[in-house]
């Protein structure tokens, strides 16, 4: 289900995310140049589980267990893509991580030439909080 901005207060979405039956995530699909679609979704029966008790319930659903697994594996396999990219897609240009669209193009959905790499504005090494003088505790 999408949220429309303002449908949520910041204390409700954390309190989603926290569900175990629930999860927020965000999609370009569908969401203006530049910003991302907020949803709400069921999660994966595990959700939140540890150690035996995350086994024996992935256990329980071994082909929806087995297509997380896959999925997961996909993503492994384009570790280490960063940056951002506009993509051509059948709803315009959108903005997304450079290894989202390496994804799309892996399964056919984007062709090589619909990708375009935006530079990075950051320096390499260098964090935000060091150019700003502000520091994380």
């Amino acid at each position: 289900m999408k949220l429309l901005p303002g449908t949520f207060s910041l204390k409700d979405l954390i309190d989603l995310s926290k569900d175990p039956r629930s999860r927020v995530a965000s999609t370009p699909w569908g969401a203006e140049r530049g910003k991302a679609q907020l949803y709400v979704g069921r999660s994966v029966p595990w959700k939140g589980l540890r150690g035996t008790a995350f086994f024996a319930e992935a256990a329980r659903h071994g082909r929806l267990a087995d297509a997380v697994k896959a999925i997961a594996q996909f993503s492994r396999n384009h570790a280490g893509i960063r940056g951002r990219a506009e993509v051509a897609t059948p709803i315009g240009v959108i903005q997304m991580p450079l290894k989202s669209a390496k994804q799309m193009q892996a399964v056919g959905k984007v062709d090589a030439g619909d990708i375009t790499a935006i530079p990075s504005m950051r320096l390499p090494g260098v964090s935000l909080g060091q150019l700003s003088g502000l520091r994380a505790t």
